[in-house]
């Protein structure tokens, strides 16, 4: 499931609906750092992700049941040294849960090195 829920976001990100800079799935939650452009808000991006999450866990893995609490936490970043700071804290998130020693050892995480762009090119949506 998690690999799933991976595949969401990017998903709406390659549509264009925002630029991903930052994710954690954790056993319970999931963190993500999130730009939106224009016309999008945060509370349309959230049903994307989570709608779009719950219909193909129904229908491609046969899920049932409740799979998100209503609502969510959102913060905004007002400047680069936020924005460093909640990267480092989505990425931290197995550490400080004892999970893993080290953030790029986390599979399900944007710090884990297969999320990683070769060095030199320039990501157009991310």
């Amino acid at each position: 499931m998690a690999t799933l829920l991976i595949a969401t976001p990017f998903r709406y990100r390659d549509q264009g609906e925002y630029r991903l800079h930052a994710f954690v799935i954790m056993r319970d939650h999931f963190h993500a750092l999130v730009t939106i452009d224009g016309k999008g808000t945060i509370e349309r991006v959230m049903q994307k992700i989570k709608g779009g999450f719950s219909y193909r866990a129904r229908t491609g893995l046969g899920f049932r049941g409740e799979i998100w609490q209503r609502g969510f936490t959102d913060e905004r970043v007002w400047d680069a040294e936020q924005f460093v700071s909640v990267r480092e804290y989505i990425h931290d998130n197995p550490v400080r849960k004892g999970m893993v020693a080290a953030a790029e050892n986390y599979p399900f995480s944007s710090a884990h090195p297969k999320f990683r762009r070769p060095q030199g090119l320039k990501p157009t949506t991310c």
